[in-house]
């Protein structure tokens, strides 16, 4: 199917090398992806800090860099976002594993992942 961003969300936004796994990993899914977030300006991440959504304050989120080493992505159904649905994270975590071709390792956790640079 396709990666799909929000309207928070562009594919400029993202680390390039990350775009391209993404995309072709959500093309070999029969079901949509969502980018819910990739950079985050201060406030956004202030806000994600405050709200528990994330475990850092800005800048050292991976998610401030620009452009984003971090996305939050998400199965993407019928205009639904399937947060719980593990065996749809699963199958794009196994189509994105056979199409990875970047040097830095990627960290995942059920719908975050960030590219380990440097």
């Amino acid at each position: 199917m396709a990666l799909v961003y929000n309207s928070k969300s562009r594919r400029e936004d993202v680390y390039k090398p990350l775009v391209k796994a993404l995309e072709l990993a959500a093309e070999a899914v029969p079901f949509d992806v969502m980018v819910v977030c990739a950079y985050r300006n201060k406030s956004m991440q202030d806000k994600a800090f405050k709200e528990g959504k994330s475990k850092l304050k800005w800048p050292n989120s991976a998610h401030n860099k620009a452009p984003a080493q971090a996305v939050d992505i998400c199965p993407y159904v019928d205009k639904m976002l399937l947060w719980t649905d593990e065996a749809k994270f699963d199958a794009f975590r196994a189509e994105l594993s056979k199409r990875i071709k970047l040097n830095p390792k990627i960290k995942w956790d059920m719908g975050h992942m960030e590219v380990e640079c440097g």
